[in-house]
């Protein structure tokens, strides 16, 4: 009884054949392009950019490159190769910087590639799920419906990250493998194309490498392998690597060096916890990937209940149905099925909270959610109308939670994914950058809680001084976050650092440490620590340092 149950939950009963498009279907897709422009846009806030860490990175290397100096990571001393992300999404934004070179002005051009990444990706996802019938119309368009609402997923839509840009990409993959194994192409031209095109996930994140390897598995059992896109596809990977070659030679921090590590290479920064703690991590992020995607889904609800045991069962339940589904085409070598589960693979294993990773998933496990509903629904002559009902119950509920998102985002000029507890205005951050500016030399070193966003909006060259413990952060472990004093200490004389800037990190969990490894610093060093500069509020704090 129970494998039948399971038969009926995850019967992948559309994903067998492809279907042609009709009308109606592009209608929707334009509908959904112009649903999901205007959300992402929502979310750009106009010369703002760096409150999220990556987002810093990517501008500050797409300034590098647009302006000659390479692809170098010119805030941190020592302008260190950036070996930490695929080089085509910094090209994109380089060029754009190229054509507008102001800063901040040009971020809202900037802001622009990961709108319209974005507003192609949904509406091609709704298109790719129907035409080879992986979903039906009503659960296709319902899912995208429902993406469109979760803030988590639109945020991501309007901000300088490689999110959207690589969905997009993921997307391209999945069509070209679809697509070659229903028609199977035998132009070389052709064959060439889908050879690039399923490896160009692997340029834009290095999570993207699952998409090539996905893609020749699936072609190798099904006897499709040709010498012409097997050879296009590892030059287009292999190309994506250009940056770590060149970066390897040219480093000069050392293993041993854990904030430039953070910084340019963060594989021998996260190996350090995979490796000791690997099964902590296994266990944390499968449950945490099944858990966050119902949470995502139903993001309207999820976030005014409190965490409890019984909420995490029902969570992880949500997950295993959206997930199954979406996989269980495995065996058969479906390319999503398969690309997926390797996709799920790596997110397991790497350190590192899963929700950002699913992000390029979300339409396909709305998708695998909503189908897994319909499935249980299969003797139900209404059940259609049911997905359509619980849909817009979802997307209504998520809406609410969505606007609350946008509307503090605007309030505070700070673009957030959430709506924190203790929030920040951009007006505090553009003093202390004014402050910074007139009161520090252009060749002082500066230790910043915000080191990329500080860097942008000053010119000074600086560092994250914290070694952060992603294991005490995310995985359960005791020790602290961000270090000890006495380790801060020797990172603040390494690099022969003149200020320490600590300023509110709304959402994240190390702001708390932050503010007390600060405080320690004065009260155990004072005679080397001066506080020179103090908001009104008390929460941007610039403190002297003068160590020998």
């Amino acid at each position: 009884m129970g494998k039948a149950l399971l038969n009926v939950v995850f019967n992948d009963e559309h994903a067998s054949t492809s279907q042609s498009l009709n009308k109606l279907d592009y209608v929707v897709a334009a509908l959904l392009f112009l649903s999901m422009f205007g959300v992402s846009f929502a979310f750009c806030i106009p010369e703002v950019a760096g409150t999220f860490h990556d987002d810093a990175v990517y501008v500050i290397i797409s300034k590098s490159l647009a302006e000659g100096h390479g692809y170098r990571i010119v805030s941190f001393p020592g302008e260190p190769a950036q070996m930490k992300y695929p080089i085509l999404y910094p090209l994109i934004l380089a060029t754009v910087w190229t054509a507008l070179p102001k800063f901040p002005q040009n971020l809202f051009a900037l802001q622009l590639v990961s709108v319209f990444s974005a507003s192609l990706f949904l509406p091609l996802s709704y298109l790719y799920l129907v035409r080879f019938s992986y979903a039906s119309r009503v659960v296709a368009a319902s899912a995208a419906a429902i993406c469109i609402s979760i803030p988590g997923f639109a945020f991501f839509g309007g901000q300088v990250l490689s999110e959207m840009p690589f969905a997009l990409s993921l997307i391209v993959c999945l069509w070209a493998m679809d697509s070659y194994c229903t028609i199977r192409y035998q132009s070389p031209i052709v064959q060439f194309l889908v050879g690039v095109a399923v490896a160009a996930p692997a340029s834009i994140r290095l999570i993207g490498w699952v998409a090539p390897i996905a893609a020749l598995v699936v072609l190798w059992r099904r006897r499709l392998l040709n010498p012409i896109l097997i050879v296009s596809c590892s030059l287009t990977a292999l190309a994506s690597l250009s940056h770590v070659l060149l970066g390897i030679g040219s480093r000069t921090g050392g293993a041993s060096d854990r904030i430039q590590s953070y910084q340019d290479n963060y594989i021998e920064w996260a190996l350090r916890l995979a490796i000791s703690h690997e099964f902590a991590v296994v266990c944390k992020n499968l449950q945490e990937m099944l858990a966050v995607t119902t949470k995502a889904l139903f993001c309207g609800v999820s976030q005014t209940v409190n965490p409890t045991p019984y909420n995490l069962v029902l969570y992880v339940f949500g997950g295993l149905l959206a997930w199954g589904v979406v996989v269980g085409g495995v065996r058969q070598m479906k390319p999503l099925a398969t690309l997926v589960a390797g996709y799920a693979m790596v997110v397991i294993l790497w350190p590192w909270p899963p929700f950002r990773f699913l992000i390029p998933l979300m339409p396909f496990l709305s998708a695998g959610f909503l189908g897994a509903v319909s499935n249980l629904l299969a003797r139900v002559k209404m059940r259609s109308l049911i997905i359509v009902l619980l849909a817009v119950a979802m997307v209504a509920t998520n809406a609410v939670f969505l606007t609350a998102v946008v509307r503090n985002s605007h309030s505070n000029q700070m673009p957030l994914i959430s709506v924190p507890r203790t929030g920040a205005d951009w007006s505090g951050f553009e003093k202390l950058f004014d402050w910074i500016k007139h009161n520090t030399a252009d060749d002082d070193t500066l230790a910043c809680t915000y080191d990329g966003l500080t860097f942008l909006y000053t010119g000074r060259k600086c560092i994250r001084p914290y070694d952060l413990n992603i294991g005490a952060a995310y995985y359960g472990q005791s020790e602290s976050m961000l270090g000890t004093v006495e380790e801060l200490v020797k990172t603040l004389k390494r690099y022969k650092v003149r200020f320490l800037v600590v300023t509110p990190q709304p959402g994240y969990a190390e702001e708390g440490q932050a503010y007390s490894l600060a405080s320690s610093l004065g009260i155990n060093y004072k005679e080397s620590v001066e506080p020179v500069y103090i908001s009104p509020d008390g929460r941007f704090v610039v403190l002297r340092i003068t160590f020998d």
